[in-house]
């Protein structure tokens, strides 16, 4: 017995550290793809979108900003999306419709007997003075409408009552979430403020302490010489160069037509474009107009990021001996 219970759960930790492993290699190994599409026409407005996938769609996101609809960041988890700064799904709208269909169902009957006494009334006051003299008095009907009237009255009031009750009820609850909405836009204005006050302060130091360097010509050049700063700095800038040579966009195609007003202008900015156009950009065309002014394009470009690069660089800064005596003697001096 004890035998059967260990070997099960000798097989379920077994297949949790399986399971955690091919999460991890799948996290390093499998590319993150993105696509980025920018459309821009006189008369349709503007259109940007970037999307990026992982793993066969399981997990994706997209910020997309339109001039009609605005912008709006969708993400979806196994093709489900997440509601996001507390907007409702569509099954929750469909939910809500279904719920006012249903109220205005009950709600048939009371407007019916109102009909039928705004009916009768309005039957009474069609008469004329002659013709009210000339009818014949019957004192039960008399008797029937003054009883039928107070409940004429009392309905009235209440079917007033429920539509204000229910207009009351929305401007609430229009109020609330413009309330909601303008508290959420308050804290991220705040935390962004306090993120540009941070490197604001970090900006500040670093150029008082490059002010400083700069004074002193002869400090910085025993500190490149010291550290072979030089050296490092040519190592971070060749990491660099490697993380945009995989991560730079696969596929461009679309056209871009423009036009400075400037022949001279033009043709410059035209020679430029095409000199900037990486050599996989044979689908994109640059239509150039001399004689006036415009600017319209349509661009697609797409590619995948790899983890693992990320790593490789990561790991060969680490390693290098160098980089951690300068980061080292600059955070001394930082906290000196």
């Amino acid at each position: 017995m004890i035998l059967g219970i260990l070997k099960i759960f000798g097989i379920l930790l077994g297949a949790a550290v399986l399971l955690l492993l091919t999460v991890m290699l799948a996290l390093v190994f499998v590319p993150v793809r993105y696509r980025l599409s920018a459309r821009v026409q006189p008369e349709q407005g503007y259109a940007l979108s970037l999307r990026a996938s992982w793993l066969l769609h399981l997990v994706s996101a997209a910020v997309i900003a339109d001039a009609s609809q605005g912008s709006r960041i969708i993400i979806r988890l196994f093709g489900i999306r997440l509601p996001l700064s507390g907007r409702d799904g569509g099954r929750a709208k469909g939910r809500r419709k279904r719920t006012g269909k249903k109220e205005k169902r009950k709600g048939k009957a009371a407007p019916e007997a109102l009909k039928s006494a705004l009916k009768s009334e309005r039957e009474e006051r069609e008469y004329s003075p002659v013709q009210r003299k000339t009818m014949p008095e019957n004192p039960e009907t008399e008797k029937k409408e003054r009883k039928s009237s107070p409940n004429q009255e009392s309905l009235e009031p209440e079917t007033e009552e429920q539509s204000g009750t229910g207009i009351l009820r929305k401007i609430w609850f229009q109020c609330k979430r413009i309330c909601d909405k303008i508290r959420q836009a308050a804290d991220r204005v705040r935390q962004l403020w306090r993120k540009l006050a941070e490197l604001k302060q970090r900006a500040l130091a670093l150029g008082r302490k490059g002010i400083e360097l700069l004074h002193k010509p002869g400090e910085l050049l025993e500190f490149l010489e010291e550290y072979e700063a030089g050296e490092v700095f040519g190592g971070l800038i060749g990491h660099l160069v490697f993380l945009i040579s995989h991560y730079k966009p696969r596929r461009i195609q679309g056209y871009l037509r423009f036009g400075t007003g400037d022949p001279s202008t033009t043709g410059q900015l035209t020679g430029l474009g095409y000199i900037l156009l990486p050599a996989r950009a044979d689908r994109y065309s640059i239509e150039p107009e001399f004689n006036e002014k415009a600017f319209e394009t349509e661009t697609v470009c797409s590619g995948h990021i790899r983890a693992l690069h990320v790593l490789r660089v990561l790991w060969r800064a680490f390693r290098d001996r160098k980089l951690r005596r300068i980061i080292n003697t600059l955070r001394k001096k930082g906290d000196s």
